[in-house]
């Protein structure tokens, strides 16, 4: 701890990336909340937590430190795309689409035709 009070700004890209990571846990937690699966997402939550309380303190202890702030939110920023791109590929889950239509034959045929 002593090598971070000499050099605060060693602490900017710790503060960044474990924004990143709670962040992107936080969007994972969310879509897996939305698709039922209680169990995983109170497991991911319990890390989002401990991971935004390390990086939070950090900003808030430092508030001097105008960059902890600015570390803090482009982790956020960058943290909404890398949970969005890591629920892309687990893929979890199974979407419904209800479509009403009045001429359900043509319908129904042409999504076949299209797979």
């Amino acid at each position: 701890m002593e090598l971070l009070a000499e050099n605060p700004y060693l602490l900017v890209p710790i503060i960044f990336f474990a924004r990143v990571a709670d962040v992107s846990l936080g969007t994972f937690r969310t879509i897996v909340v939305f698709r039922g699966q209680k169990a995983l997402a109170s497991f991911i939550g319990f890390f989002e937590i401990i991971i935004w309380l390390l990086a939070a303190s950090q900003v808030f202890t430092n508030l001097d430190h105008w960059y902890f702030a600015l570390a803090y939110a482009a982790g956020f920023a960058v943290g909404n795309y890398v949970g969005i791109s890591i629920e892309s590929r687990f893929g979890i889950g199974n979407e419904i689409i209800r479509c009403i239509s009045f001429n359900r034959d043509v319908l129904a045929g042409k999504l076949r035709e299209e797979g």
